[in-house]
């Protein structure tokens, strides 16, 4: 026999319930968006997390449907060939609910789709070298600024690629040319009876001191003898590197040396093996 509704209920009680039922079918429209397949994981998310998240906000039913789901795809009367043609591969996310449920599910993922779009942004050999010297921490900063993902390539064409929507992408461009534009070397020099010990106090264990001179001035410093000269290389905003070298000189300031008498047979006790207690100690 054919599947029929069952209403039960005083007469005006069937009719309400008839009219509220055909109002939910007339509703129950079946809508397709048709994506790349490389955007399937993309919609689908970790567990299923994003279409979730879009059956929630929008108030629609969604399902993402491959080739593969062929049976399913019949029943629902989604054209195949419309899955196939020259600018898609395969993939529909079928949405279901009232006209605004599919308006504002339609919407979400067209957002999720701009949101794993990239373009690819040239760098010169001088921004390059910018990065070289910021590392991540910039990079980061930014990412969270504009709300994208970075990615620097390097090699013989060094570039960026940036993930994200279009609008921003283009902020997190400006950023990144922002920071650049103000990002400067400078060198200063400084004597010290003993360079590298002093180098290696200015670093810290495990970097920490340069570390913290890199977060209280924003700058990035580096320290290096060269030719028997000792130079501190910053690189910033004119402010940033002002400041670093300031906190260098306060360091240097406050080494100073003092002697204690040892016999030489107990310098290996003091020295260990390959220099281990030593570096113990500092």
């Amino acid at each position: 026999p054919d599947p029929v509704m069952v209403v039960r209920g005083t007469p005006e009680q069937r009719k309400k319930a008839y009219e509220l039922a055909m109002g939910m079918l007339k509703d129950d429209v079946v809508e397709c968006v048709y994506v790349r397949e490389k955007y399937y994981p993309v919609i689908i998310g970790t567990r299923g997390t994003n279409v979730r998240l879009i059956e929630t906000r929008s108030g629609a039913r969604v399902q993402v449907l491959t080739l593969d789901n062929a049976e399913e795809l019949e029943r629902l009367g989604v054209d195949v060939g419309e899955m196939v043609d020259d600018a898609r591969d395969g993939v529909a996310v079928v949405i279901k609910g009232a006209p605004g449920q599919r308006a504002e599910a339609k919407q979400l993922v067209q957002e999720l789709i701009r949101s794993e779009e990239s373009e690819v942004f040239p760098l010169d050999e001088e921004r390059a070298s910018s990065f070289a010297w910021h590392g991540a921490s910039m990079l980061g900063a930014i990412e969270q600024e504009a709300g994208v993902r970075i990615r620097i390539e390097r090699g013989e064409d060094p570039h960026l690629v940036i993930r994200g929507p279009k609008d921003q992408r283009a902020r997190a461009w400006d950023l990144v040319k922002g920071v650049l534009s103000n990002d400067q070397e400078s060198k200063h020099t400084f004597e010290a009876q003993h360079s590298l010990l002093t180098v290696r106090l200015l670093i810290g264990p495990q970097g920490q001191q340069v570390k913290e001179l890199e977060r209280r001035s924003g700058a990035r410093i580096k320290f290096d003898v060269e030719g028997g000269v000792n130079q501190v290389v910053v690189r910033g905003t004119q402010e940033q590197r002002e400041k670093a070298w300031q906190l260098v000189q306060e360091q240097l300031a406050r080494f100073g040396e003092e002697r204690f008498p040892l016999a030489e047979a107990k310098h290996y006790v003091i020295i260990g093996v390959g220099g281990e207690q030593v570096k113990g100690l500092e």
